[in-house]
């Protein structure tokens, strides 16, 4: 299956390496903890509608490498053929039965770990004190 996806544009730092540091789920959403050494800075992307979201070490992703990596971006909107299109495979995919305009997928990629999130919203980004 092929990956079609854009680089997401509201996002500092874009081609630089990154580290996943936390990853935090609740009833108020989801919050990633993003380091970027390089820049000396952390970012929190936080998304406040979360249909699902998945943890993989960036291994697990291999095949898709050639089509984006941290060179490019550490963000990505996926447009298709990413993780939604496999689970809507599932006829047990509930989230999949709705209207598909509802939802969007993104990735976030670091040196060691991969986040995909499906959301109703597009994710915000603010700076944390880095430490």
């Amino acid at each position: 299956m092929s990956i079609l996806f854009n680089k997401y544009k509201n996002a500092p730092y874009q081609g630089m390496q990154t580290e996943i540091v936390k990853v935090d789920y609740g009833l108020d959403g989801l919050a990633i903890e993003l380091e970027v050494p390089a820049e000396g800075k952390s970012l929190s992307i936080e998304f406040d509608y979360v249909i699902g979201y998945r943890v993989l070490q960036e291994s697990d992703l291999w095949s898709s490498w050639k089509d984006y990596n941290l060179n490019h971006a550490w963000i990505f909107e996926v447009l298709s053929g990413g993780w939604y299109d496999l689970e809507n495979t599932r006829p047990d995919f509930m989230s999949g039965k709705g209207n598909v305009s509802d939802y969007a997928e993104y990735l976030i990629i670091s040196v060691d770990s991969c986040v995909n999130v499906i959301s109703t919203k597009p994710p915000t980004i603010s700076e944390l004190k880095f430490t």
